[in-house]
């Protein structure tokens, strides 16, 4: 987006590399980035955990602030203020001096709330509109559970700052030539003690491949694009997230081919439009030939990888936890299949109890993966025409390390001390992480 002379801010959760500098959101095309760059962190403490340094136990904090000249600071000053708000606030900041500065490039901001992830801190009712509060008061007479009760609290405090961004934009007069695209990451966790989410009617949760997993929410709200006739209608087609950057390249009226030459994404404006058809006919949800044996990562061979692979309407899955489908106010243990049988290469159970299997769904007919046809002979061809594409993805595409993350733990602790019990970064090699 730089390149088409957008000005480019970040803010919220990167967690997408920040070993080595070169991994930083402002080294990576952001003018500002403020935010997280590890996992988690505490809504309000903004802590992330305790390291190690010289024998003793710290808590590390997470919160960085960065531009384009490279040089940042830490978080110090923001303790204290629920996340979710300072990120909100931050964008409708850059939005009103954005226009105040009378900055003639156009904007691209990338807002990436931590809310509403199940860490330690919700939003206090101070904060929450009296429309909230007043449905709160009923989800808790509906005998809504206490954990249900904080991820709505944190849900609440989300739509509020989205809707503060959107409020920003209409006071700057730019709504009307603005696209916001609003979506989650991945499904909702039902096993966890604080925050529990929940993907009812789906299937299963976060860090699975059954759509509780990975299918998710999303809205475009862009009122000087549609017309009448394309407000409020649905998009029936596969996209990806990759398709995001192909995407808004085209919106930028990008004649770059180099930009996108060789990615996965596509642009899929035009079918979000209702102009033509989907472009996209296969999601790769994971092609993994790394298992976790006796807790050492290591390589197996293809027959035993976890599959996840869609093509048009079917979705192919072997060698992955056969989990459940979660009800939504019931409380689940932090041992149930959906989070302790993780299949991103690590896990934290016995691996026998996680109920390995293989599945082929139609997800037009059965969006809720209640029917599994990989055992039924009818459906013979299809399995073996998925297994045969997802393979040739493998062979042509696939790479996967061993490696989890970078060993130089005592370097890095070093580093975080130095920098008052911060998380920054501390020097790894760039071809590490």
């Amino acid at each position: 987006m730089t390149l088409m002379g957008y000005k480019t801010y970040g803010m919220g959760k990167w967690n997408i590399g920040h070993c080595n500098e070169v991994y930083l959101p402002w080294n990576r095309g952001f003018d500002s980035f403020l935010g997280m760059v590890t996992a988690g962190i505490g809504y309000f403490t903004h802590d992330h955990g305790d390291y190690t340094y010289d024998g003793a136990e710290y808590t590390l904090y997470d919160m960085l602030e960065g531009n384009s000249t490279g040089q940042y600071t830490t978080g110090e000053a923001y303790q204290g203020l629920y996340d979710t708000i300072l990120f909100g606030e931050r964008a409708c900041t850059i939005v009103r001096d954005h226009v105040a500065l009378d900055v003639e490039a156009p904007l691209f901001i990338w807002l990436a709330f931590h809310g509403v992830h199940s860490d330690s801190g919700y939003a206090e009712e101070d904060s929450l509109t009296s429309d909230n509060v007043d449905y709160l008061a009923e989800l808790k007479d509906a005998g809504m559970t206490k954990s249900r009760m904080e991820y709505a609290r944190g849900l609440m405090a989300v739509d509020n700052a989205v809707s503060s961004v959107k409020e920003a934009l209409i006071s700057a007069s730019i709504m009307n030539n603005t696209v916001m695209v609003i979506h989650s990451d991945n499904g909702a966790q039902p096993c966890v003690s604080e925050m529990a989410g929940n993907n009812w009617p789906l299937r299963s949760a976060k860090f699975q491949y059954f759509d509780g997993g990975v299918r998710v929410p999303a809205m475009v709200y862009a009122p000087g694009f549609f017309g009448e006739h394309q407000i409020g209608t649905t998009f029936r087609g596969l996209i990806h997230h990759v398709d995001w950057y192909p995407t808004f390249l085209a919106l930028a009226n990008s004649i770059d081919s180099n930009l996108t030459a060789d990615l996965d994404g596509v642009n899929q404006w035009q079918a979000i439009m209702g102009l033509k058809s989907a472009p996209r006919k296969e999601i790769v949800l994971d092609l993994s030939d790394v298992a976790v044996i006796n807790r050492t990562r290591t390589k197996v061979s293809y027959d035993y990888a976890v599959i996840a692979y869609i093509y048009t309407d079917m979705k192919l899955l072997e060698n992955v936890p056969t989990d459940i489908w979660y009800l939504p106010n019931e409380t689940y243990p932090a041992t149930c299949t959906g989070r302790a049988c993780k299949i991103s290469g690590w896990m934290s159970s016995d691996t026998d109890s996680c109920g390995w299997g293989n599945f082929l769904f139609n997800l037009t007919a059965d969006p809720y993966e209640r029917n599994n046809l990989y055992y039924n002979r009818d459906y013979s061809d299809q399995v073996r025409d998925l297994q045969s594409r997802a393979q040739r993805q493998f062979a042509d595409e696939h790479f996967q390390s061993v490696k989890w993350g970078d060993a130089s733990q005592g370097v890095a602790a070093d580093h975080f001390k130095a920098a008052g019990d911060y998380a920054v970064p501390w020097g790894c090699s760039a071809d590490v992480a």
